[in-house]
């Protein structure tokens, strides 16, 4: 526990982080923060705030009418159809890398409006643009709410908008964001009333991961020398409000796509030190040989806004992208997503961590080579990918095994090439290797002259097939690949080169 002189001082060092910190995308065009978790992107208290007109035909400040946030609103007047308002261009900038949910409020004076016919949108989109991005238009998360407004009474509304998946990229030197409007066939147009225009910050942000899979797998919950696997990550975090003191925090991994929670930890012994008036708890972990693995380090460092952890000989089973990390502090929860871009960087999550958990095949970019040709016999297709199978207990030896190729636009039109049983060897584990001179049964033309070769590895979560001296299907852009044993039976999409 801290001491009431520490929690003192570590409540006013929060309070001067949480007003000075600035999120990325903010940092980059200029702006204040001026709460907790919020970035003010426009407020127009002090005239345009930097923000100058694009199409608009007039934009002023607006005293007492359309202000969600202090006394002002900008009153901004458009011509009909899609049009660029009002923008904010700002000079020279820090790197860029992330970015986060973008909200406005918008509000419609109904007495200077007739809608008739016509339509109004209060905003269309929000652009971006930035030395590393040309046009980024990111529309409304659930689409326009004013759609439908009849123009009778006044409408406030707040339009969101998701700018985690714009790639900014580094070395930006400048970038400016503009407001979008759109209406039509209105009897009488009105304006539009701009207000906290603003970056919600996320509360935990996920900005590197790196999730590995060990060369062994647990069988059981206590067989700990086969748990292998790894798990880091980094990133941002805020500390909420009414934490003064942190003695223990639980920590959960989970796969987003099904919801299951994949590793937990509850972290009791943090050390909180003051290292040159910055607050930081820390936890370390030692891994004992032949006990269960652990979280061997994690940092909350609430001054700087980030943090840190790292598990090691840990089973990750089951773990796949997006995956969600969270952080639980009493009845307080910080919980971050990281997504496959995120994860691993250009390399995806290990489909191994799928073994003995969920039936999955992938071809990755560039493993799939098609080779047609008018000549019978002549063509070949060979796919190297991964695969994983929930049911190890299938003997490969002892089942055939069907490949399938297809046109992903075209399923009626299937080719199945069945590699007939005991044509598989396996000298170790499940690792399977196909004899010599296999010929597989191809439908729906018998195609006598086809072989196929190559290798299956349950263990190593690893293919590679090849089929050759075959009229393969021609395939243009997406195809569709599978194979089928037992009860498994995946297909993976592959886009041609």
């Amino acid at each position: 526990m801290l001491s009431s002189t520490r929690k003192a001082t570590l409540n006013e060092d929060i309070r001067a982080w949480s007003t000075a910190i600035v999120v990325c995308l903010a940092l980059m065009l200029g702006f204040a923060s001026t709460g907790y978790g919020d970035t003010i992107l426009g407020n127009w208290e002090n005239r345009m705030d930097g923000w100058s007109m694009v199409d608009a035909t007039a934009a002023d400040p607006c005293e007492g009418f359309g202000n969600t946030l202090d006394d002002y609103s900008l009153k901004v007047a458009v011509p009909s159809g899609w049009h660029m308002a009002v923008m904010r261009d700002s000079g020279l900038l820090p790197d860029v890398t992330t970015a986060a949910t973008i909200k406005v409020d918008i509000t419609l004076k109904a007495s200077e409006w007739e809608i008739g016919a016509g339509w109004v949108k209060a905003i269309e989109n929000v652009v971006f643009q930035s030395t590393n991005v040309g046009w980024v238009q990111l529309n409304p998360v659930g689409g326009d709410p004013a759609i439908g407004w009849d123009g009778l009474e006044d409408k406030t509304i707040t339009a969101t908008f998701d700018a985690n998946s714009v790639n900014w990229g580094t070395g930006n030197t400048w970038a400016k964001i503009i407001i979008v409007t759109n209406y039509d066939g209105v009897t009488k147009a009105g304006n539009f009333y701009f207000d906290n225009l603003r970056i919600v910050t996320a509360a935990m942000a996920i900005s590197k991961c790196t999730v590995t899979a060990g060369k062994t797998q647990a069988s059981t919950d206590t067989d700990y020398s086969n748990m292998a696997d790894t798990f880091t990550a980094s990133g941002t975090v805020l500390l909420p409000a009414g934490v003064n003191d942190i003695n223990a925090v639980g920590v959960t991994i989970s796969s987003t796509t099904d919801g299951e929670v994949i590793y937990t930890e509850t972290l009791s012994d943090f050390n909180a030190t003051v290292v040159n008036s910055k607050h930081k708890y820390t936890h370390t972990g030692k891994i004992i040989k032949g006990q269960e693995g652990k979280i061997t380090s994690m940092t909350l460092d609430f001054r700087k806004g980030t943090f840190a952890i790292a598990a090691k000989n840990i089973d990750l089973t089951g773990l796949a992208c997006p995956l969600e990390l969270k952080f639980t502090m009493g009845s307080t929860e910080l919980n971050g997503d990281a997504a496959e871009m995120v994860v691993n960087g250009t390399k995806t999550i290990p489909t191994r961590l799928m073994r003995l958990y969920k039936d999955t095949l992938i071809v990755p970019a560039g493993k799939a080579k098609v080779k047609s040709s008018t000549k019978a016999s002549s063509g070949s297709l060979s796919v190297t990918g991964e695969i994983a199978v929930e049911d190890i207990n299938i003997n490969l030896c002892n089942s055939p095994v069907v490949i399938t190729w297809s046109d992903a636009n075209d399923t009626n039109h299937v080719q199945t090439f069945t590699i007939p049983e005991h044509s598989f060897n396996s000298k170790t584990g499940h690792s399977y290797t196909l004899g010599k001179n296999i010929t597989p049964t191809v439908t729906p033309v018998a195609q006598p002259n086809a072989k196929v070769s190559g290798t299956i590895d349950l263990d190593k979560c690893t293919f590679a097939l090849s089929i050759t001296k075959a009229d393969i299907n021609t395939v243009p852009g997406e195809a569709n690949f599978g194979i089928k044993f037992g009860d498994f039976n995946e297909v993976a999409n592959y886009t041609l080169p």
